[in-house]
C-alpha cells in the first residue's frame, strides 16, 4: 500500500499546480449544472418520446442556411461540452448522468432519436426525469412506446 501511495504521489506531482484550478472548474461544473439540468429537462415537451420520428423533425421551424449551419454548430459544440461536463461529473461532484443524457438532447447526430428512447426507456433515468420536472411543476415525460420507428434513425 505504502509503494502504490508513492507512486500516485510521483505520478501527481508534476500537476499539483493544476489542481486547484481543477477544484475551481468542478465548483462551477457542479453549480452550472444544478441550474441548468432542471430548466432543460423541463423544456422537454411531455409527449416528445410518443412522437415519430418524422413528426418530431416536420414541427422544427425551417431557417436560411446559414443560421441552420450556425444553431447547428452550437448545439453541438454544447452537447459536447455537457457530456464531457457529464463525464468529468462521474468522479468529480455533480449530476454526471443526467449531465451527459442533457448533452445527448441537445446534440444533433446520427442515431440520436434511437439512443434518446433507449436512455428514457430505462426506469430509473426515467422516474429522475420526472422527478425533476415535478419539483419544477410540469408535466411528467409520457413514457415511449417500443415502436419500428426506434430502429429507423438515420
Amino acid at each position: 500500500m505504502q509503494q502504490a501511495m508513492e507512486t500516485l504521489s510521483t505520478l501527481v506531482a508534476p500537476y499539483t499546480g493544476y489542481l486547484p484550478w481543477l477544484g475551481w472548474a468542478s465548483l462551477i461544473s457542479f453549480l452550472v449544472s444544478l441550474a441548468l439540468v432542471p430548466v432543460l429537462l423541463a423544456r422537454i415537451p411531455a409527449d416528445y418520446f410518443t412522437q415519430t420520428k418524422a413528426r418530431a423533425r416536420k414541427s422544427a421551424p425551417k431557417n436560411s442556411r446559414l443560421h441552420y449551419s450556425l444553431v447547428w454548430i452550437l448545439r453541438n459544440l454544447t452537447g459536447l461540452v455537457l457530456v464531457l461536463a457529464g463525464v468529468a461529473m462521474l468522479i468529480l461532484p455533480g449530476q454526471g448522468l443526467l449531465t451527459i443524457i442533457l448533452g445527448v438532447f441537445v446534440a444533433d447526430f446520427p442515431g440520436k432519436w434511437t439512443l434518446e428512447r433507449k436512455l428514457v426507456t430505462n426506469q430509473n433515468v426515467f422516474n429522475a426525469i420526472n422527478w425533476i420536472r415535478n419539483k419544477r411543476g410540469v408535466e411528467h415525460l409520457v413514457f415511449p412506446e417500443q415502436s419500428t420507428e426506434i430502429g429507423t434513425d438515420n
